[in-house]
């Protein structure tokens, strides 16, 4: 009776041990999720700069915090920053902690942005593994440069959105290692009240 007892506490404190040095690693675990908070704003806009962006995007959100603080606003340079910063939050891929951390959405008029984002999941992002513990192992682009080659106005109308002066800005991108990702995107803009949004991406 007496080894039945011993064993059975014997197992008893295994299985203590077992479930204290689990939920130890689980912590340990938790403590290493990426936590990406807010760093700069333009409160005015919307919009948000987050930690983990790259230093071209947070050079550019400077950019545009200058550009939109200029009043009367130079709307052909906000359709530009604004467009180059989709771009370089869209295609750099290696900041995304997974496939559903998709980059460019804050530019992307409401009526488009659940299409866009779909589209974005099922092509783009859609092998972009998740890094939530740090873990990754994957070579994802890097947005180096964006160029702007030109910039034009054009008559926007489809659904229920329409601009007479919707802007169309094409761009030229360029990575820190060609890895086949899109070198070139045609951006139409429209206006929405005083902001700038993006209804279409070529």
């Amino acid at each position: 009776m007496n080894k039945i007892k011993k064993t059975l506490i014997i197992i008893l404190v295994l299985l203590v041990l077992v479930v204290l040095g689990y939920c130890f690693l689980l912590n340990e675990k938790e403590n290493d999720i990426k936590k990406i908070e807010v760093v700069d704003s333009i409160s005015e806009f919307g919009y948000e700069l987050h930690d983990n962006e790259t230093a071209l995007y947070k050079n550019t959100f400077e950019e545009l915090k200058r550009v939109l603080n200029v009043k009367p606003v130079d709307y052909n340079k906000y359709g530009e920053l604004i467009s180059k910063l989709y771009v370089i939050d869209f295609y750099t891929l290696d900041n995304k902690v997974t496939n559903h951390d998709i980059g460019g959405t804050d530019f992307w008029h409401s009526g488009y942005v659940e299409m866009f984002r779909n589209k974005a999941k099922d092509t783009v992002y859609k092998y972009v593994k998740s890094n939530v513990y740090k873990d990754r192992n994957q070579d994802l682009p890097i947005v180096k440069d964006v160029e702007l080659i030109s910039s034009s106005t054009i008559k926007f109308d489809f659904d229920e959105v329409k601009d007479d002066k919707a802007m169309v800005v094409e761009l030229k991108i360029t990575y820190e290692k060609d890895l086949g990702y899109s070198k070139k995107a045609i951006i139409t803009l429209v206006h929405d009240g005083k902001k700038l949004y993006i209804v279409e991406v070529e």
